[in-house]
């Protein structure tokens, strides 16, 4: 079964992104997601196979989501 698409949106890479490999959408894109703690699937746009992160809200100071948990895969997908 396809796994519904809700939204697009771009980042702005900064160092830690290739280190830890977080992914911050954005307040706008915020709107579109879950609630603290829930997961969801991150697809990319060449082919890579999707994976797994969480939403966390309490590690923006304006409560904007950060995706967290997949890391290393993550990582090198921006290297």
């Amino acid at each position: 079964e396809p796994i519904p698409k809700i939204g697009t949106f771009d980042i702005n890479l900064r160092p830690t992104y290739y280190r830890q490999g977080i992914i911050n959408p954005g307040q706008d894109a915020s709107k579109l997601l879950g609630e603290h703690n829930k997961e969801l699937t991150v697809m990319f746009s060449d082919g890579m196979p999707p994976v797994r992160t969480s939403i966390t809200r309490n590690a923006n100071r304006n409560g904007a989501v950060r995706l967290v948990g997949s890391g290393p895969v993550i990582a090198a997908w921006f290297k």
